[in-house]
């Protein structure tokens, strides 16, 4: 599962210095434009990302290192120079710090005053749902120098399991998982960086195989194909499955629906009071999202057969595109879905371990995530059989696709 934070974008002219070993990224503005605003946002806590208004001349020439120098992620300075440009915030001088040793989630306070909101255009940033171009109220000219290199190439994992029916094996049920995670970046526990990604997604990419083996081995096959996608880059910001619905290697109109597995292997234990755990699903519960947010009949499918087969609770909370959370942006799914395909996501819930040291193997609940498997897999078998695809009468709105 993606966290929030907005894409990198292309921006503009930008000076670097490092300040009691914070990253900052100076931006010279316009003469006229010299301390129009003074507002900023308070702290709530060391995730957060702090725009300060107004520096000084001193400040602004000292000699500046290199970013390469400054930021551990490269993408960091060029994400928040990229909101404060597309927002064209009226200063001359703008701050930006950045913790070096300490997550951010990129909180950014509002500006208001252009035809979309600051903050909302963060919030889109993070699932790429941007809203139409629209004229800035200023005339910004910006320029960059940026350099990049290649240190992996990652790749997608697809594979077809072929249908029974003659006719209908040439239409694909997609069953998706991420296989990649966020690396060594995690806040330290004792010398340990390694995020380890047990249910985040190693307990979907498990899943999908266990999947993919159980059909193969299966007497009669589904009369739809089966197309299995390992996406990378999803914590990237959906990378994989962007490219995948993109340049896709089966036809993309014929794929009539999309089932994604990302975390159902972590349970909320009886008694367990955590803060972090309280959105945690039990040992027989999942979250489901986007079943019927675009076919009436996917969403009639998927209940029927899970009250048919091993009966788990259903928990819709984030089952809308307007859910706080926006978790129905933040995962490989909604770039089929901003496709027009149908789409169900299975998803277990954040924990005190989501991009954590302590998202290990030894804290997977393996029963619920054989029931979930189990589940999931009966679900897409029924869609593989049914004599008609699946009937889209809910298209997703414009501002929902991005399209």
């Amino acid at each position: 599962m993606r966290d929030l934070g907005p894409d990198l974008q292309d921006a503009g002219e930008s000076r670097l210095t490092a300040i009691d070993g914070e990253i900052v990224n100076v931006v010279k503005r316009h003469e006229s434009a010299r301390n129009d605003v003074r507002e900023k946002r308070d702290e709530v806590g060391v995730d957060v990302l702090e725009l300060v208004a107004a520096i000084d001349e001193e400040e602004i020439d000292r000699p500046r290192p290199r970013l390469a120098d400054l930021c551990r992620d490269p993408h960091d300075l060029g994400d928040v120079l990229t909101e404060a440009i597309a927002r064209d915030v009226p200063l001359e001088d703008l701050r930006i710090r950045h913790p070096v040793e300490e997550r951010a989630r990129r909180e950014v306070f509002v500006i208001p005053g252009e035809r979309v909101d600051g903050a909302k255009l963060v919030a889109l940033g993070d699932s790429s749902d941007y809203p139409p171009s629209f004229q800035l109220a200023r005339t910004v000219t910006v320029n960059i120098a940026a350099g990049s290199t290649t240190d992996h190439q990652p790749y997608n994992v697809v594979a077809i399991l072929e249908g029974s029916d003659p006719v209908l094996k040439a239409e694909y049920v997609a069953v998706g998982a991420h296989y990649d995670h966020v690396g060594s970046g995690c806040l330290p526990v004792g010398n340990d960086r390694i995020c380890n990604g047990a249910d985040d997604d190693g307990s979907g990419t498990t899943a999908l195989l266990s999947m993919a083996e159980a059909l193969a081995k299966a007497p009669t096959r589904p009369k739809r194909s089966i197309l299995f996608v390992w996406h990378t880059g999803e914590e990237k910001g959906l990378w994989g499955s962007r490219y995948f619905v993109e340049y896709p290697t089966v036809p993309l109109n014929q794929i009539v629906a999309q089932v994604n597995i990302d975390m159902i292997g972590r349970s909320r234990k009886e008694g367990d009071t955590k803060r972090e755990n309280s959105e945690l699903t039990g040992p027989d519960a999942i979250y489901i999202i986007g079943s019927t947010m675009m076919s009436t009949e996917l969403g009639e499918l998927v209940n029927t057969v899970n009250k048919s087969y091993l009966n788990l609770t259903y928990d819709t909370k984030y089952d809308a595109p307007n859910d706080p959370q926006r978790f129905f942006y933040r995962s490989d799914h909604y770039h089929y879905a901003r496709k027009g395909i149908p789409i169900i996501f299975f998803f277990d819930g954040t924990h005190e371990d989501y991009h954590g040291v302590g998202d290990t193997a030894d804290k997977i609940d393996y029963q619920k995530m054989e029931k979930v498997t189990r589940t999931v897999y009966m679900t897409t078998w029924e869609i593989a059989n049914r004599p008609a695809r699946l009937k889209v009468d809910k298209p997703l709105s414009t501002q929902t696709s991005g399209r």
